[in-house]
């Protein structure tokens, strides 16, 4: 018997009857038959053939396997599976070459490990980034995995590897025995005729080099997969569109390679096991995984080009308008400048607060006066023109009023939407006061006071003070008269960061007590912990980064004001969770696409882009805002892994931001369009629309890495501290 042992107990073993993964003396998964082909033939039906190795023998540290497996139509496919150890676990580098073509169209192979014991997605805790995080039955319904798929009879969940921020399935069972398995060497290389087919047609192709991953139910049995090239199903997605993503049951999207005589596959995997307590520790391990074997590259920019060029953008953006009224529209064509939809928005999208505070922090440390001007004049609009308390989040200048936003309509929530088709979300109103507040203590560190400014978020700090529930969580959306709208609490993370800093501000401990019980809300169910709902409100309340990445920022908060290492614990397993949702490897752009016609540009890196929310789909460079959170994190727990992070936050955002020289197809230097797909329709957006938060969130980022006054000094990545306060 052969086998390979690893220093945490871990080990697999080849006998007559195929492989054993073990920790300890218990085999956890196994496969009886590790060669596996899925054959397309000439009738278009598909056939699986599998079996054993039928040699094995030492190769250098490790073993090389081989064997053939004979396709009903008279194809031959010879596999040799080369097996080492690696980390935690074990590096499979296979090849499968075409010895013999029959009359078949096509062929996938497979690599999948079985549960030892039976098990289903029900009974372990799966994850998959960007798609499954721990128990399957908090996702959305209709999401790959979801609970309307699974009673619709899916019991296949096979991805392909483009909608995953890292290429990995991985699963926890209920005594702790965990195991992930990682594509090693992803590749995603297509042509248009793949990440154009939008309905569910089964392709052969030599080009397609891309896997898909995930879980199988066969038997009463779980299997972790990977299949090459990618077929996706039991359920894939039908049409592509923003608000309009749908899984349909029973679909598959085959892809395969054409069973050519020496035609040859290789691909590499590596499985990792050990045992973890809880799910945020096995999530860690199983992403900390991917990203040691990925090794995702630092594409490093010229900051302080990047930041003169947005900030002169911003400035350019600037309204003022006969009524007074002074903001930056919300949405812009980023190819033509034209305005497609002109109000001003706090918070979120609109980030109108946000625009004013780094104008005047740029604007003090640069002497410009026109930045200054502006700054202040946003913020004297808003803090004039609104009452303190329960504000609006929107100003509508063609209609000369002030509202709220129709997000509500578009997230498809589970309560009616408001009859006046607006309302205001605990998002909007935190970010927008928030923003104001930092502002104000730029200015006051300046000697420029703005008593109204301060007296603004005091009397927004009293009326959320008064909306908290008594389980400590506050609502998610209210209408335009103050009443609540959506109870939901998922979002609580939104008051934190704004209650703390305004205690700080005004000396009033009260705000803290609050902020403390709103994170209670947030942390104290185990069952919980690691599932962050809610952040992007134009979403149903789900899954999402955004939730997780500013839960980060409230569990910071709560340390910087209580000093209470719990929130410290926190603040690691928000930030571990956040960067899952960052690509650690390159997705290249169709071979046989012209770049005009796409938005994301061949030869930009894709490494450090993010996934939006559950279901995959579209992404975004949002996670710029946050660098300044990682950094922190590495200085406050001498993990020098979020260091890593920051650092790919903060320069590999900015690969499709348009710079000198580098103005892509887009209006000029400064200008970003706000999305893209890396899966079905790869390297295009739903628009090419600017929006304010695409320049803010680059701002905010390099804001929290620059050595320069603001609220609390900000200091280098380098240095002991990273304090992040310009959002």
């Amino acid at each position: 018997m052969h086998a390979l042992k690893r220093h945490n107990g871990a080990a697999v073993t080849f006998t007559s009857s195929g492989l054993d993964l073990r920790l300890g003396e218990r085999t956890v998964w196994s496969q009886p038959s590790p060669l596996r082909v899925q054959g397309l033939g000439a009738d278009r039906r598909t056939a699986w053939v599998e079996g054993a190795y039928s040699d094995i023998a030492a190769d250098g540290d490790g073993f090389l396997a081989t064997g053939r497996l004979d396709l009903p139509d008279g194809s031959r496919v010879r596999f040799e599976d080369r097996w080492g150890a690696d980390g935690d676990g074990f590096r499979l580098r296979r090849t499968a070459t075409v010895e013999r073509a029959g009359d078949g169209r096509g062929f996938l192979s497979a690599f999948e490990l079985i549960s030892s014991s039976p098990a289903s997605l029900e009974t372990v805790e799966p994850f998959m980034p960007a798609l499954m995080y721990g128990d399957n039955r908090r996702l959305p319904p209709g999401a790959i995995g979801g609970a309307a798929l699974r009673r619709a009879g899916v019991t296949d969940v096979l991805v392909r590897e483009d909608a995953m921020p890292a290429p990995l399935v991985a699963a926890r069972r209920p005594d702790g025995a965990s195991v992930a398995l990682i594509h090693a060497d992803p590749r995603g290389g297509t042509v248009l005729a793949d990440t154009t087919d939008l309905t569910g047609h089964t392709l052969v192709n030599r080009a397609f080099d891309f896997a898909s991953l995930g879980f199988r139910e066969t038997d009463g049995r779980l299997r972790l997969a990977l299949w090459f090239p990618g077929t996706e199903g039991g359920a894939a997605r039908v049409h592509f569109d923003w608000g309009k993503r749908r899984f349909r049951p029973g679909v598959w999207r085959g892809r395969y390679h054409p069973l050519v005589e020496g035609l040859s596959q290789s691909y590499e995997c590596v499985i990792a096991l050990d045992r973890h307590e809880a799910f945020p520790p096995f999530l860690r391990w199983a992403w900390r995984a991917a990203f040691d074997v990925l090794d995702p590259p630092l594409v490093e920019h010229d900051l302080a080009a990047v930041e003169a060029a947005i900030v002169g953008h911003l400035s350019a953006m600037v309204e003022e308008r006969p009524d007074g009224a002074v903001g930056v529209p919300f949405l812009v064509d980023a190819d033509t400048g034209r305005v497609d939809d002109g109000f001003y928005g706090l918070g979120f999208c609109g980030r109108n607060e946000a625009v004013a505070l780094h104008l005047l922090r740029i604007g003090h440390r640069a002497g410009n006066a026109r930045y200054l001007e502006q700054g202040r004049k946003i913020l004297d609009f808003w803090t004039s023109r609104t009452g303190p308390g329960f504000t609006p989040v929107a100003y509508r200048p063609d209609q000369t009023r002030f509202g709220g936003q129709d997000w509500f309509i578009h997230q498809r929530a589970n309560v009616p939407p408001p009859p006046e088709g607006e309302a205001a979300s605990l998002r909007e109103l935190a970010e927008g006061h928030l923003g104001c507040l930092r502002a104000w203590a730029v200015e006051r560190a300046r000697g420029v006071e703005h008593p109204g400014w301060l007296a603004w978020c005091r009397g927004f700090g009293d009326w959320l003070l008064s909306q908290q529930r008594p389980s400590g969580g506050f609502p998610r959306w209210w209408r335009l008269n103050g009443d609540v709208l959506d109870p939901s609490d998922t979002g609580t993370f939104n008051a934190i960061p704004f209650l703390c800093e305004l205690a700080a501000a005004v000396g009033d401990r009260r705000l803290v007590e609050s902020a403390v019980r709103a994170g209670d809300v947030l942390w104290s169910d185990p069952a919980t912990r690691g599932i962050f709902r809610g952040g992007t409100i134009d979403n149903p309340d789900v899954i999402d980064k955004e939730a997780a990445s500013l839960s980060l920022e409230a569990f910071l908060a709560l340390h910087d004001a209580t000093g209470d290492r719990r929130w410290l614990d926190a603040a690691r397993v928000a930030a571990d969770v956040t960067e899952s949702w960052m690509y650690l490897w390159n997705v290249p752009m169709p071979a046989d696409a012209d770049p005009d016609a796409l938005d994301w540009k061949p030869g930009a890196s894709t490494v450090g882009f993010q996934a939006v929310a559950i279901g995959g789909g579209g992404g975004d460079e949002y996670l710029a805002f946050n660098p300044g959170e990682f950094a922190r994190l590495a200085a406050r727990t001498g993990d020098a892994h979020y260091r890593r992070v920051a650092q790919i936050l903060l320069h590999n955002t900015k690969a499709m931001l348009a710079l000198p020289g580098r103005a892509f197809d887009l209006r000029g230097p400064g200008w970003q369009q706000e999305h893209w797909s890396l899966t079905l329709n790869r390297g295009c957006g739903a628009h090419r629309a600017w929006l304010p938060w695409v320049t803010v969130c680059h701002l905010a980022g390099i804001a929290a890495m620059a050595d320069e006054g603001g609220r609390r000094p900000f200091r280098t990545i380098e240095g002991q501290e990273a304090c992040g306060g310009a959002k």
